[in-house]
């Protein structure tokens, strides 16, 4: 992968070699990026992620697990999904992903 800047058009490259081919997205510990170091693909796959974790929440409190006890599930699942890795990649997001995450958050909040 060569990573550049997503203004820039990638005009000057070295040809790929025989046996090693060229990718535009990698995923390294669970956080995908792309060649221009764009990590809108992993808050694509954290939301996903998010939403049936959402539903298993409220599985959860629909089948009486008290407050403080659906708050640690919920630290313990959700939130550490949304946080995993969050200082290699929190500095190159966009603000509407940031939105995003943040709606998730409140969400679950709401849901108790």
């Amino acid at each position: 992968m060569v990573v550049h800047l997503p203004s820039k058009k990638l005009t000057c490259t070295t040809p790929p070699c025989d046996n090693i081919t060229r990718t535009h997205q990698l995923t390294v510990f669970g956080v995908t990026f792309n060649n221009t170091l764009s990590f809108s693909r992993h808050i694509q796959n954290v939301t996903a992620k998010a939403a049936t974790t959402l539903y298993a929440l409220k599985t959860h409190r629909v089948h009486g697990l008290p407050g403080k006890a659906l708050w640690e599930v919920t630290r313990a699942t959700l939130i550490a999904q949304i946080i995993y890795a969050s200082p290699s990649w929190s500095g190159f997001i966009k603000c509407d992903e940031l939105t995003r995450l943040k709606a998730i958050v409140s969400k679950a909040s709401r849901y108790g």
